[in-house]
């Protein structure tokens, strides 16, 4: 792999994902994202708030992850739950 290049894999992942229904804002940073080289830190607007993430490729996938597929969805009584993110990644959680 070329350094600061995303794997073809990733970049065929999140061509896939970009066919579903994205608003074009999203669409936009998607592709932004995918262009930036690895473990690079930038600015993202994600769910009306802007974060800084370490990599770009990171990021995307585990947004997938959490919130898409709901990885961390549970079932709880209390009406404000939450979850605490020990560090092993990016703190996206």
């Amino acid at each position: 792999m070329i350094k600061g290049k995303l794997p073809a894999e990733f970049i065929q992942y999140v061509r896939r994902k970009k066919r579903t229904d994205v608003d074009k804002d999203a669409l936009s940073q998607i592709k932004d994202l995918i262009n930036t080289p690895r473990f690079t830190e930038k600015k993202v607007t994600f769910h009306g708030k802007e974060i800084v993430i370490p990599d770009a490729a990171s990021f995307l996938f585990m947004q997938d992850e959490i919130f898409k597929k709901e990885i961390y969805k549970f079932s709880t009584l209390s009406k404000s739950p939450y979850i605490i993110d020990g560090g092993a990644n990016i703190g996206l959680s």
